[in-house]
């Protein structure tokens, strides 16, 4: 089988990528050209990879890609924050080039199948601490960012090609305290602390994802990606502060802020049933960090009561100050 991987290097398109390959898929990837993605690029290369830079606005080269290819995993994207500050390039990228594949595909005999990677995000702000979610339930689109999930959803059921849907939940892992961006950062403390969150492993995604592109049952169909238990059903505050634990410290609660994140714990039992992806929880997120972090802990534990208030401090005030950057 070969697959198109858009986004193909980006945080969980690498993962998609590593999972492509480990199942033998021959993989064609693509994503913008800069420094950082030609170094990933190059490094796949080595191993097979058909990498393509450019950027997906651009229809020919759109359309290049897609020929040959049994699949297509759509990954690329813009993300929140920037898609509120970013209202009008975010839907061109976004909901613009989801469109264009689904026409292109439409036109292809055969048709590829095509992989869309949605999100919890699409049902609306959780209104209490323990918002469950089935498949079925009524999106509430409320931000620019779940508007152009729920857009390109119905864009793609409408359509007629064949498709598989996956609402991904809190897709992180012990990479993410590497992002050096700053509105990031600030929007995990501008989250209540109590808001649910239905944790899963990029890698798990990555997996559901390949799994799609071969099960002739997922084909027309939505599923939920969350994490195996309900230790993956969590508190915002949780997925926080595992890395801070790690490092033996502990942040306030009180420092978040008071709005409920559009963030959901959702029923996975007929996703796992169909596409067989539910192979990490919340301990291994966990270790991710004790392992990233076991140099410095030594370092920072002793001083956690220097650390502890300062570091809420210094979050506190950027919560205080900070814009309505709030990802939804």
């Amino acid at each position: 089988m070969k697959v198109l991987i858009t986004g193909a290097l980006g945080r969980v398109g690498v993962m998609v990528v590593e999972e492509a390959l480990a199942k033998g898929f021959e993989v064609r990837a693509t994503d913008l050209d800069n420094p950082k993605n030609r170094e990933t690029g190059a490094a796949f290369a080595k191993r097979g990879v058909e990498v393509h830079y450019g950027n997906l606005l651009d229809d020919a080269f759109l359309k290049g890609l897609l020929q040959g290819v049994d699949a297509v995993m759509h990954n690329a994207a813009m993300l929140p924050p920037h898609t509120e500050t970013k209202p009008e390039i975010a839907r061109k990228i976004n909901v613009g080039v989801t469109k264009k594949i689904v026409e292109l595909i439409a036109q292809m005999s055969p048709m590829p199948r095509l992989i869309f990677p949605s999100s919890f995000t699409v049902f609306g702000q959780a209104k209490t601490a323990d918002s469950f979610k089935a498949v079925g339930d009524a999106l509430d689109p409320n931000t620019e960012y779940t508007r152009h999930k729920a857009d390109c959803e119905g864009i793609i059921r409408a359509s007629g090609i064949p498709f598989v849907i996956v609402r991904l939940g809190a897709a992180i892992d012990g990479r993410e305290t590497s992002n050096t961006d700053k509105e990031l950062l600030v929007m995990g403390f501008v989250i209540a602390a109590d808001t649910p969150e239905h944790w899963v492993h990029p890698k798990d995604v990555a997996l559901a994802q390949c799994n799609a592109c071969v099960s002739a049952e997922a084909v027309g169909n939505i599923y939920h990606l969350g994490g195996p238990d309900e230790n993956c059903r969590v508190a915002h505050y949780e997925l926080v502060n595992a890395a801070f634990d790690a490092m033996g410290l502990k942040i306030s609660r009180d420092i978040f802020g008071k709005t409920f994140f559009n963030g959901h714990w959702m029923d996975t039992k007929e996703s796992q049933r169909v596409l067989q992806f539910q192979r990490h929880n919340m301990e291994d997120y966990r270790n991710e960090y004790r392992a990233k972090f076991k140099s410095i802990k030594p370092l920072t534990k002793p001083l956690a009561f220097i650390l502890n208030p300062l570091i809420s401090w210094y979050m506190g005030r950027l919560v205080k100050n900070a814009k309505d950057i709030i990802a939804h």
